[in-house]
């Protein structure tokens, strides 16, 4: 979850198989009083060799 609206997270991962597709699974939501709401401004895969 994150604390604030704007925040950057960081996930690595090592991976051997290079894939043509790769999917973003979200698994929760915080909800509020207008239930919950999900906004994602970008999202990033990059290859470090």
């Amino acid at each position: 979850m994150f604390a604030a609206r704007g925040q950057t997270q960081f996930f690595e991962f090592e991976n051997e198989t290079p894939y043509r597709f790769y999917r973003l699974s979200i698994s929760a939501l915080r909800t509020n009083a207008i239930g919950g709401l999900f906004q994602l401004a970008e999202w990033r895969l990059i290859t470090f060799k």
